[in-house]
């Protein structure tokens, strides 16, 4: 089974990890770790690798990040060269959702090519006439 690991500054990834889990039930191979304040890259590496070492099995990984050239993305790079496992950084919501869901379904390069067409569709802006158009059609 796929393993899934999202690494964020503080909070965030747990935050996401757990709505998932409200939506998709409890997941197994699913893991967040934070970034704190007095973490180095070495031990955020170390959080990292011991969250995977917790999977009962895994084909490959994937780990989401927050954002492209941080230290949870480094640390995740390092990792991923490492052990051959993928990095996917500017994590939301809905892309975490599409992994869960399909992670068994379809092979890794499709999964990988969804999650980030899921991720990008996600983003919309709002504005008055988008707002005034849905409120008339509902």
């Amino acid at each position: 089974m796929l393993g899934v690991i999202i690494v964020t500054h503080g909070k965030m990834a747990e935050e996401v990890k757990n709505a998932a889990e409200m939506i998709v039930g409890e997941q197994k191979n699913f893991a967040a770790v934070g970034l704190f304040e007095g973490d180095s890259l070495e031990s955020l590496y170390k959080k990292i690798e011991d969250e995977v070492q917790k999977f009962e099995s895994y084909e490959n990984v994937i780990i989401f990040t927050d954002m492209y050239g941080d230290t949870p993305t480094n640390a995740s790079a390092i990792l991923a060269v490492n052990k051959d496992f993928f990095v996917i950084t500017g994590v939301n919501f809905p892309m975490v959702l599409e992994c869960l869901i399909n992670r068994s379904q379809i092979g890794i390069e499709d999964l990988i090519k969804n999650i980030i067409a899921n991720g990008r569709d996600a983003i919309k802006y709002i504005d008055k006439t988008t707002i005034q158009s849905k409120a008339v059609t509902n």
